[in-house]
């Protein structure tokens, strides 16, 4: 599928990533619903920089729970799916039921705006947000942590969606932050990070992302492509 068809559903790519020969996993930012907004300064929330109707945006949600319904179809390999950008209002159970009517082996779990849809056939997977924000802290980052047991393995995936009118450094603390809490023997961080993970390194961490996915808007029509999405991967 070409750049301009995804970007017709989100100002952000879909990434999927083999976590071995029988698990793919992967992270999209669907994009809540576009907006301009006056504080805490004058900016679109979206890359398209566009304002989008109750009745588009319902119409939008449908069509990416179609798209991720096509993608798990044609990967069989498909047992994890984190999301970010969620609504939170009525669109959210609307969005839920298309879901399950789509991917009936797949279980949907929210966190605020974060969402985690696991293959119930093949694992067993627990919240468990509160334990983890106990130990990093609150912010206004969105973080979703998710424990996934099969009777061959255990896999924590930390879905992020880092707040991007934080510095970076701050970001990048974060990521630091969370990184200092694992003691998992396999942790998957992915979702966005409203930074190029590929430019940083850290030791016994492992970085996965598509190049030029993130679609900004910077002012007076202006666009830009940028590497925002991806997953860091630690394991013992």
């Amino acid at each position: 599928m070409s750049l301009t068809e995804y970007f017709n559903l989100s100002d952000h790519q879909p990434q999927v990533l083999a976590i071995s020969n029988d698990i793919s996993v992967m992270t999209w930012n669907i994009l809540k619903r576009c907006a301009y907004h006056e504080k805490p300064f004058k900016f679109y929330n979206n890359g398209f920089g566009t304002i989008e109707s109750e009745y588009d945006y319902h119409i939008r949600l449908k069509k990416i729970a179609n798209k991720i319904y096509t993608i798990a179809a044609e990967d069989i390999t498909m047992k994890y799916i984190a999301l970010q950008e969620l609504p939170t209002d009525c669109n959210l159970e609307i969005f839920k039921k298309n879901l399950s009517a789509l991917l009936p082996d797949f279980t949907l779990i929210t966190t605020a705006t974060q969402g985690f849809l696991f293959n119930h056939r093949y694992a067993i997977a627990q919240d468990q947000t509160v334990a983890l924000i106990n130990k990093i802290g609150r912010s206004k980052d969105k973080i979703q942590s998710i424990q996934a047991v099969t009777k061959n393995n255990e896999i924590n995936f930390i879905n992020v969606h880092l707040c991007c009118f934080k510095s970076y450094d701050s970001r990048l603390s974060m990521i630091k932050t969370i990184i200092g809490t694992l003691s998992s023997n396999k942790v998957i961080i992915l979702g966005d990070f409203n930074l190029n993970i590929l430019d940083i390194e850290i030791l016994g961490i492992k970085r996965y992302s598509k190049k030029d996915t993130t679609l900004s808007y910077v002012e007076d029509g202006v666009q830009s492509l940028q590497t925002c999405d991806g997953f860091m991967i630690y394991e013992r």
